[in-house]
């Protein structure tokens, strides 16, 4: 490895997978070997700093835990995941009576037994 390498050349170490790479001469130093080293390290190492206030700490009403908001693209993230939201939005159907906790039925309004409701048709 080290005959691969010149003298004047400047070998750095990638910190995702730690393997060598050169330096270019003239500009800013790379700090990865790679674009894919770079994206891989940075979805496992996330900054929030880097984030130029998108991001806001909230707390998840259905769980209570803490989580980072981002990504609300006009609308406002309330829930920390997807199982929460849905979580939430089935108690608030509840709490305000919509949405039906019995039985589906056959579908026709009926009591689901079977019998017909045929309605007051002058009979």
């Amino acid at each position: 490895m080290e005959d691969l390498i010149r003298e004047d050349e400047y070998v750095d170490i990638c910190p995702n997978c730690g393997g060598l790479f050169s330096q270019n001469a003239r500009g800013r130093r790379k700090k990865f070997c790679s674009e894919k080293c770079r994206t891989a390290w940075n979805h496992r190492h996330p900054n929030p700093a880097n984030w130029k206030n998108t991001a806001r700490t909230c707390i998840c009403p259905q769980c209570g835990k803490e989580f980072i908001a981002t990504r609300e693209y006009g609308q406002l993230r309330k829930y920390c995941s997807v199982a929460c939201s849905n979580r939430g939005r089935a108690a608030e159907r509840r709490k305000h009576g919509h949405g039906n906790t019995e039985p589906a039925g056959d579908g026709f309004g009926g009591s689901g037994n079977g019998a017909v409701d045929c309605g007051s048709h002058g009979v």
